[in-house]
C-alpha cells in the first residue's frame, strides 16, 4: 500500500507540478505535454522498479518482527499452561 501511495504521489506531482514550468520553457503546450508524459513513463518504468528491493527488505523486516512477536506470545501461553 505504501508503494502505491508513494508512486501515485510522485506521478501526480510530475504531472501537476511540471505543467506550467514546461509550457513556459518550451513555449508550446503540446511539446510540454509530450515531455511531461515522457517523464511520467520514465519514472514509472525506470525509477520505480529500483525501489522494489527497499520495500522487500522493509516487508521482510516487518514479517520477522511479527513472527517473533507471535512466537513470544505463544511460548508465554505454553509456559503458563505447563505450570
Amino acid at each position: 500500500m505504501i508503494k502505491l501511495v508513494c508512486g501515485l504521489a510522485v506521478v501526480l506531482g510530475i504531472k501537476s507540478g511540471l505543467s506550467a514550468p514546461l509550457v513556459s520553457l518550451f513555449g508550446n503546450e503540446y511539446v510540454a505535454r509530450a515531455v511531461r508524459y515522457f517523464l511520467i513513463v520514465a519514472f514509472a518504468g525506470g525509477v520505480w522498479p529500483l525501489t522494489f528491493k527497499f520495500f522487500e527488505k522493509l516487508r521482510i523486516d516487518r514479517l520477522e518482527k511479527f513472527t517473533a512477536w507471535v512466537v513470544s506470545k505463544f511460548s508465554k501461553k505454553a509456559e503458563a499452561t505447563e505450570e
